[in-house]
């Protein structure tokens, strides 16, 4: 039968067949009803996970509705077709997601050479948005394994991809090599814009597969590994299976290629390759010989190598594992916070014990079949520390990447629960996404899985990831399932989602995350969704954290005088553990880590001693990140700043200061230092003038301040208690003042109704364009949209709905919420999180005869909200007439059906529109009563209208 081939460490490839030991039998490996009790080389999996047969294909099925993962990615995005679509590794820089993987099929619309292909995909990494795709290969099966970057603070980096071919790849005269037999390795080098730089493929008459590729920062050089079968460095013959290593320059010229075995019968394989800052080269993978003065542990053991840049001499090689069958998968290098590199070995191990490190305890305990297995080394090559991440069920990780020092983050796939947590194992094999710190500590586990009508199909494969120098960890691989809201659409489709390192990932902790600010003059929200301006002069805190402690963690703003009225940031300053990190508003040295300036490019990552990283994302802001999960946001505009701060879910009720409590509770965020409690809104005397006032409870003084100073100065120096001399708002300003800022406001890009008066107020006082520039990023950095409620109509409503009365439409297709006539349905929501804003999106059905603003109307439709008001109010039509919608009543008529997203699609005999409707409205109590309405209709069997998909987010 034809056989479809899966690889790489996805379905943890272990090795071709003719040159390993294979696997107890009993350790379900043993051959499908539809498989041969031998096959190829290619396409040897050792470790299964789903049990099906491999190449099996599925049909495609109608997905079933519900949540396919917990917790949920910001963005994930699935394509494919009914044949293979799977994505093996991903690398990214400057907001996009390089991809690579196989497909044989058109993938996204791009020309096929035949066979297996392999695709290259760029994305941008704020919405998953496709950029641009290649699609190359051979007349025969080619296959992408691997890809790296180069030269990303350039702009223009440099994409280097890797796998291996049975034919001669295509690329004219930027291509070298032919076919010499079997498999061939392959490495090809494009530009950000998918221009084709070079392509190179080398072989021997047998088989030769690269499996993992890296890049040199510094001087461009690339570098694969893999195995072969023959003798892929001329004039040496294969034991059985050897490992290589080569090294291309950055102009594509071959310079240096290695052949490693160990002895015949015994399998060598290498399998992920990366460079340090220094140009050190790190070679991971897995053998069940003995390499040069190790020792076999027993069945396949795990192997490291480092290399200098010229690959001149082996400086060591380490050898590892546990008696029965270990695999390593993968290997990065990461900088610790003292600047010290450690390389990080991934994979498997079936063993019951595996050794500890010189720094990382005693030894670890397996939790039953597979475990996914983490190690640490030195560049000296002592194992400092390793961990196990398993279940009963069966674990790996397949790849692992650095966010640039603090963190790690890994992928792998399971068959069980890794959060002990009921609901996180979606059934079949799942991916996961875990993070560790640089000691190996477990910070976070993240499950997804898909949906499928069929369970058998519920299966997915994590096969890359990559983490960005600010919040975005990205995860690829591919899925028989129904990933997010995408549809599989037949066998295996590539999958990529983007997982925020933060707040907005998780719903059973989105209310509890939310970002407060200070921006403009300043304007602050507080963490439970309190607005007010805060004009005090002087040295503040923002946030610590309580009981305060010796080391606390704490937040402070320094606050200088515009006017006599306002005032606004002029520094910000905050203790992570022991380092004190502060933000300058000026153009010289506006970075300061205890007490020593500190230059940092854009691009770049500054370590602290605890983990936390100081990342330069533009030219004005720095991001600094802690691994707890605290994040603060400072954008330097030089003549002022402004501030971001989230905190880690952990804090809930444990901070007190400007920013307020951080519980959940918009009713109890302001108090004094002491305790007493205040009543929003604030008056102007208790803020500022008072005794005591909220302002001089806050202020710091010099024992507690975190502050550089200048020679002579204090904090005193920037105290003035005498301001604000009083109240202003943008009422305050003349009406040409309001108008000429109103513009400028909103044409920076300032929607937000809130925001944009704090907008109008700043740009209207001073007459400063950079305030409308810092409003449109504030707005930006308000929380994302947090989904309260989703209505589907397929089955009876529940009890939040004061009708359970259901519909289906004559086309047959379509189950809804109604009919209604001149009725009101109500749909009550409590318990809501902290907010200011509702969004309410649905869809509208218009059905039969509605006459608009005709003669037989008006016909009207609304939307009533409790404690609000009436906050929608339009006309439709399905006649001739015309109708308000999409302006409300009152405004610009037009023409009948304008804005539908469907006409006469349901087959009502009198005519039918669809509208997705979306309404934004300020709200701010737990409890939501929204009443959908129409009145003027002449009755039940003449003029109707129908709900589906209800959707209502809080921000």
């Amino acid at each position: 039968m034809p056989r479809v081939t899966f690889f790489l460490s996805s379905l943890f490839v272990a090795s071709l067949a003719q040159a390993m030991e294979r696997l107890p039998m009993d350790r379900d490996t043993r051959p499908g009803p539809e498989q041969k009790a031998s096959v190829s080389s290619d396409a040897l999996y050792p470790v299964d996970f789903a049990g099906g047969p491999r190449g099996f294909r599925s049909q495609r099925r109608t997905p079933v509705m519900g949540l396919t993962t917990t917790p949920l990615p910001t963005w994930t995005l699935e394509n494919g077709s009914s044949a293979t679509e799977q994505a093996t590794s991903t690398a990214t820089c400057n907001g996009y997601l390089y991809s690579v993987g196989i497909a044989n099929s058109s993938v996204l619309a791009q020309p096929t050479s035949g066979g297996m292909d392999v695709f290259l995909l760029k994305h941008r990494t704020s919405d998953g948005a496709l950029v641009w795709a290649e699609q190359f290969g051979s007349v025969m099966d080619d296959f992408a394994t691997g890809v790296a970057l180069q030269g990303c603070a350039s702009g223009n980096p440099s994409i280097y991809v890797t796998g291996y071919t049975k034919g001669t790849l295509s690329g004219g005269a930027l291509h070298s090599g032919t076919n010499q037999g079997g498999s061939d390795v392959f490495v090809r080098k494009y530009d950000a814009n998918k221009a084709l730089k070079w392509s190179r493929q080398h072989g021997s008459i047998k088989d030769d597969l690269s499996y993992g590729v890296a890049a040199n920062e510094t001087t461009g050089d690339v570098y694969l590994t893999g195995y072969t079968l023959g003798s892929f460095v001329t004039g040496v013959t294969a034991s059985s299976n050897d490992i290589i290593i080569a090294r291309y320059l950055a102009n594509g010229t071959a310079s240096t290629a290695l052949q490693i075995g160990t002895s015949a019968s015994k399998g060598d394989f290498g399998r992920s390759i990366t460079v340090d800052r220094d140009g050190n080269v790190y070679i991971a993978g897995y053998t069940n010989g003995v390499l040069p003065g190790q020792t076999s542990l027993g069945g396949n053991d795990f192997f490291l190598m480092k290399y200098p840049a010229d690959l001149s001499t082996r400086e060591w090689v380490r050898q590892d594992g546990t008696s029965t069958a270990d695999f390593a998968y993968a290997v990065t290098a990461s900088r610790n916070a003292t600047g010290a590199t450690e390389i990080y070995l991934v994979g498997q191990t079936f063993g019951a014990t595996i050794l500890g490190g010189t720094l990382g305890g005693g030894n670890l305990k397996s939790g039953g079949d597979y475990d996914a297995v983490i190690q640490q080394y030195s560049t000296t090559g002592v194992k400092q520390r390793a961990t196990l991440l398993g279940t009963a069920g069966r674990d790996s990780v397949t790849a692992i990447t650095s966010d640039g020092g603090a963190n790690l983050y890994v992928v792998g796939t399971t068959t069980h629960d890794l959060r002990n947590d009921p609901g996180s194992y979606v059934g079949g094999v799942d991916v996961f996404l875990a993070k560790y710190d640089v000691k190996l500590a477990l910070k976070s586990v993240h499950q997804y899985g898909s949906t499928h009508d069929d369970p058998a199909f519920e299966n997915e494969t994590a096969t890359g990831v990559a983490a960005d120098n600010d919040t975005g960890v990205y995860v690829v691989g591919y899925s028989t399932g129904n990933i997010g809201g995408a549809t599989n659409q037949g066998g295996y489709d590539l999958f990529a989602m983007r997982y925020a390192d933060g707040c907005s990932v998780d719903p059973a902790l989105a209310a509890q995350c939310r970002s407060a600010s200070g921006s403009g003059d300043p304007h602050l929200w507080t963490s439970d969704r309190n607005y007010y301006d805060f004009q005090g002069v002087g040295e503040f805190i923002l946030t610590e954290s309580t009981p305060v402690a010796a080391q606390p963690f704490v937040v402070q703003a320094r606050q200088m005088a515009w006017n006599s009225v306002v005032s606004v940031y002029s520094a910000v300053a905050a203790r992570f553990d022991t380092d004190r990190v502060g933000v300058y508003a000026r153009a010289t040295h506006p970075l300061m880590v205890n007490g020593v300036a500190v230059p940092l490019g854009v691009g770049d990552v500054q370590p602290l001693s605890d983990g936390t990283r100081i990342f330069r994302r533009t030219s004005t802001r720095y991001v600094i990140t802690s691994p707890l999960g605290d994040q603060l946001i400072a954008d330097n505009y030089t003549s002022h700043m402004d501030l971001t701060l989230t905190l880690a879910p952990s804090r809930a009720g444990q901070v007190r200061g400007l920013l307020g409590n951080f519980n959940n509770v918009s009713a109890d965020d302001f108090a004094l230092r002491d305790g007493t409690a205040l009543t929003a809104p604030l008056s102007f005397a208790q803020l500022y003038k008072n005794t005591p006032n909220f302002a001089d409870s806050w202020r710091i003084t010099q024992q507690e301040s975190l502050f550089d100073y200048d020679p002579g100065q204090s904090t005193t120096t920037y105290t003035n208690s005498s301001l604000p001399a009083t109240h202003v708002t943008s009422a305050s300003l003349t009406p040409t003042q309001y108008q000429s800022a109103k513009q400028l406001c909103q044409a920076a890009g300032v929607t937000d109704p809130v925001q944009l008066d704090g907008c109008i107020l700043d740009v209207g006082l001073t007459g400063n364009t950079t305030f409308a520039t810092g409003a449109a990023q504030a707005q930006a950095q308000q929380p994302i949209a947090r989904e309260v409620y989703l209505g589907r109509f397929e089955t009876e409503p529940g009890t939040e709905w004061n009708t359970q009365a259901t519909s289906l439409s004559p086309s047959g297709d379509r189950f809804f919420l109604g009919e209604f006539s001149n009725e009101g349905v109500q749909l009550s929501l409590a318990n809501l999180p902290a907010h200011s804003t509702v969004t309410v999106s649905f869809d509208l059905l218009i059905l039969q005869g509605w006459d608009g603003n005709g003669p037989f109307g008006p016909n009207y439709w609304g939307l009533n909200v409790g404690g609000v008001g009436e906050v929608f109010r339009t006309t439709f039509s399905n006649t001739s007439s015309p109708q308000f919608y999409p302006a409300q009543v009152g405004g610009t008529a037009s023409a009948s059906g304008t804005g539908a997203a469907e006409r006469n699609t349901l087959f009502y005999p009198d005519g039918d529109s669809v509208y997705h409707v979306t309404l934004t409205f300020n709200h701010a109590t737990p409890e939501l009563a929204l009443q959908f309405f129409a009145d003027g209709l002449p009755g039940i069997t003449n003029e109707t209208w129908g709900l589906d998909k209800v959707q209502v987010q809080v921000r």
